[in-house]
């Protein structure tokens, strides 16, 4: 696996041999203070174009999950604590 914060990193990610990719921060996270979400379409966008499993990470909700069709599954953390 590998992280990504963008399409290029995830590409990247995949040349490499990478099987799956974490993509983040998806929405604002409480974690990254100071790091813009990629935002739900721009998020899809990036998860239609590669063909590995993309995970997406980063201030996921009850609310927003539902917005990130195209994905291989969701990561969260404090929406679990």
């Amino acid at each position: 696996t590998a992280a990504a914060h963008s399409l290029s990193a995830a590409a990247r990610a995949q040349r490499w041999g990478a099987h799956a990719v974490m993509l983040s921060p998806v929405f604002y996270t409480h974690s990254h203070p100071n790091r813009a979400g990629l935002g739900a379409a721009r998020a899809r966008l990036i998860a239609w174009q590669l063909p590995q499993p993309l995970y997406a990470l980063g201030g996921i909700n009850r609310r927003n999950a539902g917005q990130l069709a195209g994905f291989a599954g969701l990561a969260a953390i404090g929406v679990l604590a």
